[in-house]
Protein backbone atom coordinates (compact mmCIF):
# COMPACT_ATOMS: atom_id res chain seq x y z
CA UNK A 1 0.00 0.00 0.00
CA UNK A 2 1.28 3.46 -0.86
CA UNK A 3 1.33 5.80 2.13
CA UNK A 4 0.75 9.49 1.47
CA UNK A 5 2.47 10.96 4.47
CA UNK A 6 2.91 14.64 3.83
CA UNK A 7 1.80 17.90 2.24
CA UNK A 8 3.67 19.44 -0.68
CA UNK A 9 2.93 23.04 -1.64
CA UNK A 10 4.33 26.13 -3.30
CA UNK A 11 4.46 28.62 -0.44
CA UNK A 12 2.75 31.41 -2.38
CA UNK A 13 -0.63 29.62 -2.39
CA UNK A 14 -1.08 29.72 1.37
CA UNK A 15 -3.33 32.34 2.93
CA UNK A 16 -3.36 33.90 6.38
CA UNK A 17 -4.18 37.28 7.86
CA UNK A 18 -1.65 40.06 7.32
CA UNK A 19 0.64 38.21 4.93
CA UNK A 20 0.91 41.08 2.38
CA UNK A 21 -0.78 39.25 -0.47
CA UNK A 22 1.22 36.03 -0.65
CA UNK A 23 1.99 32.95 1.45
CA UNK A 24 5.19 33.52 3.41
CA UNK A 25 7.47 32.00 6.04
CA UNK A 26 5.08 33.09 8.77
CA UNK A 27 2.45 30.70 7.37
CA UNK A 28 4.60 27.60 7.78
CA UNK A 29 3.72 27.16 11.47
CA UNK A 30 -0.02 27.07 10.66
CA UNK A 31 0.62 24.62 7.81
CA UNK A 32 2.55 22.43 10.26
CA UNK A 33 -0.45 22.57 12.61
CA UNK A 34 -2.72 21.44 9.75
CA UNK A 35 -0.35 18.54 8.99
CA UNK A 36 -0.38 17.50 12.66
CA UNK A 37 -4.16 17.67 12.83
CA UNK A 38 -4.44 15.47 9.73
CA UNK A 39 -1.95 12.94 11.11
CA UNK A 40 0.71 13.67 8.47
CA UNK A 41 4.44 13.72 9.12
CA UNK A 42 6.06 15.95 6.51
CA UNK A 43 5.68 19.37 4.89
CA UNK A 44 7.54 20.03 1.63
CA UNK A 45 7.87 23.65 0.48
CA UNK A 46 8.45 24.18 -3.24
CA UNK A 47 10.03 27.09 -5.09
CA UNK A 48 11.38 29.08 -2.14
CA UNK A 49 15.03 28.96 -3.31
CA UNK A 50 16.24 31.48 -5.90
CA UNK A 51 17.19 29.02 -8.62
CA UNK A 52 18.48 31.75 -10.97
CA UNK A 53 21.71 31.66 -8.95
CA UNK A 54 23.88 28.62 -9.60
CA UNK A 55 26.67 29.41 -7.17
CA UNK A 56 25.59 26.97 -4.44
CA UNK A 57 23.85 27.51 -1.14
CA UNK A 58 20.15 28.18 -0.62
CA UNK A 59 19.40 31.83 -1.36
CA UNK A 60 15.73 32.46 -0.51
CA UNK A 61 13.26 34.65 -2.39
CA UNK A 62 12.70 37.97 -0.52
CA UNK A 63 9.01 37.85 -1.45
CA UNK A 64 8.52 35.14 1.22
CA UNK A 65 9.70 37.23 4.16
CA UNK A 66 7.10 37.53 6.91
CA UNK A 67 6.72 41.23 7.69
CA UNK A 68 4.79 40.40 10.86
CA UNK A 69 7.92 38.96 12.47
CA UNK A 70 9.98 42.12 12.01
CA UNK A 71 10.29 44.47 15.02
CA UNK A 72 7.75 47.27 15.27
CA UNK A 73 8.91 50.67 14.06
CA UNK A 74 7.63 53.90 15.59
CA UNK A 75 6.20 56.66 13.39
CA UNK A 76 7.64 56.27 9.89
CA UNK A 77 5.66 57.86 7.05
CA UNK A 78 7.21 55.86 4.21
CA UNK A 79 6.80 52.54 6.00
CA UNK A 80 3.18 53.36 6.87
CA UNK A 81 2.48 53.93 3.18
CA UNK A 82 4.07 50.64 2.13
CA UNK A 83 2.35 48.68 4.91
CA UNK A 84 -1.00 50.10 3.73
CA UNK A 85 -0.19 48.86 0.21
CA UNK A 86 0.70 45.44 1.66
CA UNK A 87 -2.66 45.28 3.44
CA UNK A 88 -4.48 46.09 0.19
CA UNK A 89 -2.58 43.31 -1.63
CA UNK A 90 -3.59 40.88 1.11
CA UNK A 91 -7.27 41.41 0.28
CA UNK A 92 -6.84 40.24 -3.33
CA UNK A 93 -7.97 36.78 -4.45
CA UNK A 94 -5.03 36.41 -6.82
CA UNK A 95 -1.36 37.28 -6.32
CA UNK A 96 0.14 40.34 -7.98
CA UNK A 97 3.67 38.95 -7.77
CA UNK A 98 5.46 42.08 -8.98
CA UNK A 99 3.59 44.42 -6.65
CA UNK A 100 4.10 42.12 -3.67
CA UNK A 101 7.82 41.96 -4.44
CA UNK A 102 8.11 45.74 -4.90
CA UNK A 103 6.25 46.56 -1.68
CA UNK A 104 8.26 44.09 0.39
CA UNK A 105 11.56 45.30 -1.04
CA UNK A 106 10.62 48.94 -0.35
CA UNK A 107 9.81 48.02 3.24
CA UNK A 108 13.04 46.05 3.62
CA UNK A 109 15.16 48.86 2.19
CA UNK A 110 13.60 51.40 4.56
CA UNK A 111 14.12 49.05 7.50
CA UNK A 112 17.72 48.41 6.42
CA UNK A 113 18.46 52.14 6.65
CA UNK A 114 17.02 52.11 10.16
CA UNK A 115 18.37 48.84 11.62
CA UNK A 116 20.77 47.34 9.08
CA UNK A 117 24.09 48.39 10.63
CA UNK A 118 23.09 47.16 14.09
CA UNK A 119 21.81 43.82 12.83
CA UNK A 120 24.86 43.18 10.61
CA UNK A 121 27.04 43.85 13.65
CA UNK A 122 25.28 41.25 15.79
CA UNK A 123 26.83 37.94 16.83
CA UNK A 124 23.84 36.09 15.34
CA UNK A 125 24.57 37.60 11.92
CA UNK A 126 28.30 36.83 12.11
CA UNK A 127 27.51 33.20 12.93
CA UNK A 128 25.21 33.04 9.89
CA UNK A 129 27.85 34.73 7.71
CA UNK A 130 30.64 32.36 8.78
CA UNK A 131 28.47 29.29 8.09
CA UNK A 132 27.31 30.51 4.67
CA UNK A 133 30.20 32.63 3.41
CA UNK A 134 31.07 30.32 0.47
CA UNK A 135 27.87 31.37 -1.31
CA UNK A 136 26.25 34.30 0.54
CA UNK A 137 28.79 36.92 -0.59
CA UNK A 138 28.62 35.77 -4.20
CA UNK A 139 24.84 35.83 -4.12
CA UNK A 140 24.75 39.34 -2.63
CA UNK A 141 27.08 40.62 -5.35
CA UNK A 142 24.89 38.89 -7.93
CA UNK A 143 21.75 40.55 -6.50
CA UNK A 144 23.40 43.97 -6.39
CA UNK A 145 24.35 43.70 -10.06
CA UNK A 146 20.92 42.31 -10.97
CA UNK A 147 19.23 45.19 -9.15
CA UNK A 148 21.33 47.81 -10.93
CA UNK A 149 21.53 46.24 -14.40
CA UNK A 150 18.59 43.83 -14.57
CA UNK A 151 20.77 40.85 -15.43
CA UNK A 152 19.88 37.34 -14.30
CA UNK A 153 23.26 35.91 -15.29
CA UNK A 154 25.17 34.67 -12.24
CA UNK A 155 28.18 33.36 -14.23
CA UNK A 156 30.37 36.38 -13.51
CA UNK A 157 30.09 35.98 -9.73
CA UNK A 158 30.89 32.28 -9.54
CA UNK A 159 34.03 32.36 -11.66
CA UNK A 160 37.31 34.22 -11.28
CA UNK A 161 35.70 37.65 -11.72
CA UNK A 162 34.12 37.42 -8.27
CA UNK A 163 37.37 37.70 -6.31
CA UNK A 164 38.56 40.61 -8.44
CA UNK A 165 35.24 42.40 -7.88
CA UNK A 166 35.57 42.24 -4.10
CA UNK A 167 39.21 43.38 -4.37
CA UNK A 168 38.24 46.40 -6.49
CA UNK A 169 37.90 49.46 -4.22
CA UNK A 170 35.82 51.31 -6.84
CA UNK A 171 33.38 48.40 -7.13
CA UNK A 172 33.01 48.07 -3.37
CA UNK A 173 32.54 51.81 -2.97
CA UNK A 174 29.79 51.82 -5.62
CA UNK A 175 27.91 48.69 -4.54
CA UNK A 176 28.73 48.29 -0.85
CA UNK A 177 25.31 49.37 0.44
CA UNK A 178 23.50 47.12 -2.04
CA UNK A 179 25.66 44.12 -1.13
CA UNK A 180 25.10 44.69 2.59
CA UNK A 181 21.36 45.08 2.00
CA UNK A 182 21.11 41.65 0.34
CA UNK A 183 23.19 40.10 3.13
CA UNK A 184 20.71 41.63 5.58
CA UNK A 185 17.69 40.28 3.67
CA UNK A 186 19.09 36.75 3.43
CA UNK A 187 19.89 36.75 7.14
CA UNK A 188 16.28 37.71 7.97
CA UNK A 189 14.90 35.06 5.59
CA UNK A 190 17.08 32.25 6.90
CA UNK A 191 16.32 33.25 10.50
CA UNK A 192 12.59 33.02 9.82
CA UNK A 193 12.90 29.71 7.99
CA UNK A 194 15.04 28.28 10.80
CA UNK A 195 12.41 29.41 13.32
CA UNK A 196 9.71 27.63 11.29
CA UNK A 197 11.84 24.47 11.05
CA UNK A 198 12.35 24.46 14.82
CA UNK A 199 8.60 24.73 15.36
CA UNK A 200 7.98 21.89 12.92
CA UNK A 201 10.54 19.73 14.70
CA UNK A 202 8.88 20.42 18.07
CA UNK A 203 5.59 19.17 16.61
CA UNK A 204 7.17 16.06 15.09
CA UNK A 205 6.90 17.30 11.49
CA UNK A 206 9.74 17.05 8.98
CA UNK A 207 10.09 20.35 7.09
CA UNK A 208 11.77 20.04 3.68
CA UNK A 209 12.74 22.88 1.33
CA UNK A 210 12.59 21.56 -2.21
CA UNK A 211 14.27 23.32 -5.12
CA UNK A 212 12.77 21.76 -8.24
CA UNK A 213 15.13 23.30 -10.79
CA UNK A 214 18.14 20.94 -10.49
CA UNK A 215 15.85 17.94 -11.01
CA UNK A 216 14.38 19.55 -14.11
CA UNK A 217 17.81 20.39 -15.51
CA UNK A 218 18.95 16.81 -14.95
CA UNK A 219 15.77 15.53 -16.60
CA UNK A 220 16.23 17.70 -19.70
CA UNK A 221 19.82 16.51 -20.09
CA UNK A 222 18.71 12.90 -19.77
CA UNK A 223 15.73 13.45 -22.11
CA UNK A 224 17.95 14.90 -24.85
CA UNK A 225 20.06 11.72 -24.76
CA UNK A 226 17.05 9.56 -25.76
CA UNK A 227 16.06 8.85 -29.33
CA UNK A 228 12.63 9.81 -30.70
CA UNK A 229 11.12 6.34 -30.12
CA UNK A 230 12.24 6.23 -26.46
CA UNK A 231 10.88 9.73 -25.81
CA UNK A 232 7.54 8.84 -27.33
CA UNK A 233 7.34 5.62 -25.32
CA UNK A 234 7.74 7.59 -22.07
CA UNK A 235 5.61 10.57 -23.16
CA UNK A 236 2.65 8.61 -24.52
CA UNK A 237 2.99 5.28 -22.73
CA UNK A 238 4.32 6.00 -19.27
CA UNK A 239 2.84 9.47 -18.79
CA UNK A 240 -0.26 8.97 -20.94
CA UNK A 241 0.20 12.26 -22.81
CA UNK A 242 -1.11 12.80 -26.33
CA UNK A 243 0.74 14.15 -29.34
CA UNK A 244 4.38 13.84 -30.40
CA UNK A 245 6.98 13.85 -27.64
CA UNK A 246 8.85 17.19 -27.60
CA UNK A 247 12.60 17.23 -28.15
CA UNK A 248 12.93 19.76 -25.30
CA UNK A 249 10.17 19.24 -22.71
CA UNK A 250 8.58 21.94 -20.56
CA UNK A 251 9.35 21.74 -16.80
CA UNK A 252 5.91 20.31 -16.03
CA UNK A 253 6.76 17.22 -18.14
CA UNK A 254 9.78 16.62 -15.92
CA UNK A 255 7.64 16.99 -12.81
CA UNK A 256 5.02 14.59 -14.21
CA UNK A 257 7.71 12.01 -14.92
CA UNK A 258 9.35 12.43 -11.50
CA UNK A 259 6.00 12.20 -9.70
CA UNK A 260 5.11 9.09 -11.68
CA UNK A 261 8.50 7.54 -10.86
CA UNK A 262 8.10 8.33 -7.15
CA UNK A 263 4.61 6.82 -7.04
CA UNK A 264 5.92 3.61 -8.58
CA UNK A 265 9.11 3.22 -6.58
CA UNK A 266 8.69 4.66 -3.10
CA UNK A 267 6.51 3.79 -0.14
CA UNK A 268 6.39 7.42 0.97
CA UNK A 269 4.62 9.79 -1.42
CA UNK A 270 3.80 13.41 -0.73
CA UNK A 271 0.25 14.65 -1.31
CA UNK A 272 0.32 17.89 -3.35
CA UNK A 273 -1.77 20.54 -1.66
CA UNK A 274 -3.44 21.39 -4.99
CA UNK A 275 -5.13 17.96 -4.97
CA UNK A 276 -7.22 18.69 -1.92
CA UNK A 277 -7.44 22.46 -2.27
CA UNK A 278 -9.14 22.17 -5.66
CA UNK A 279 -11.39 19.29 -4.58
CA UNK A 280 -12.57 21.11 -1.47
CA UNK A 281 -13.02 24.44 -3.32
CA UNK A 282 -10.25 26.14 -1.36
CA UNK A 283 -8.83 27.19 -4.72
CA UNK A 284 -10.94 28.56 -7.61
CA UNK A 285 -11.95 25.66 -9.84
CA UNK A 286 -10.32 27.22 -12.93
CA UNK A 287 -6.92 27.61 -11.25
CA UNK A 288 -5.55 24.47 -12.89
CA UNK A 289 -6.45 25.86 -16.30
CA UNK A 290 -3.68 28.44 -16.14
CA UNK A 291 -0.86 25.90 -16.46
CA UNK A 292 -0.76 26.37 -20.24
CA UNK A 293 -0.25 30.13 -20.00
CA UNK A 294 3.12 31.78 -20.25
CA UNK A 295 4.82 32.97 -17.08
CA UNK A 296 3.79 36.58 -17.77
CA UNK A 297 0.14 35.66 -18.37
CA UNK A 298 -0.26 33.10 -15.59
CA UNK A 299 -2.69 33.86 -12.78
CA UNK A 300 -1.42 32.79 -9.38
CA UNK A 301 -4.28 31.84 -7.07
CA UNK A 302 -4.34 31.86 -3.29
CA UNK A 303 -6.38 29.66 -1.00
CA UNK A 304 -9.93 30.92 -0.43
CA UNK A 305 -9.64 30.23 3.30
CA UNK A 306 -6.94 31.00 5.83
CA UNK A 307 -4.92 28.20 7.36
CA UNK A 308 -6.25 29.20 10.75
CA UNK A 309 -9.82 28.75 9.52
CA UNK A 310 -9.04 25.23 8.32
CA UNK A 311 -8.00 24.27 11.83
CA UNK A 312 -11.37 25.34 13.23
CA UNK A 313 -13.48 23.86 10.38
CA UNK A 314 -14.44 20.39 11.65
CA UNK A 315 -16.33 19.30 8.52
CA UNK A 316 -13.51 20.38 6.22
CA UNK A 317 -10.88 18.58 8.30
CA UNK A 318 -12.95 15.39 8.17
CA UNK A 319 -13.26 15.75 4.39
CA UNK A 320 -9.48 16.11 4.09
CA UNK A 321 -8.90 13.05 6.31
CA UNK A 322 -11.15 10.98 4.07
CA UNK A 323 -9.36 12.19 0.94
CA UNK A 324 -5.95 11.37 2.40
CA UNK A 325 -7.13 7.91 3.50
CA UNK A 326 -8.61 7.27 0.06
CA UNK A 327 -5.39 8.32 -1.71
CA UNK A 328 -3.40 5.81 0.37
CA UNK A 329 -5.39 2.82 -0.87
Amino acid sequence: MTQRTGICTPLYQLRSTGAAGIGDFGDIAALVDVACTLGLGKVVLQSVVDSSFDGGGQPLYPVYIDLRQLPQVSVHAKLDKYYSEAAALDRLETIDCQKVYNVKMHILRERFRWEGAELLGSEAYHTFWRENRPWIERYSVYCALRHNYGTGNSRHVIEGDYESMLADAHFINEYSDDIKFHLYVQFLLHTQLQRAASYASERGISLVVSNETPRNVFFRQWWSSLDERQRQQIYGGQLGLTGPAPASPEPWVAEAYIRNMLNDSQSEVILPIEDWLATTSLLPCDAAGDSDKSRDEAVYYRMNITLGSILSHTALLECLRLMIADSAK
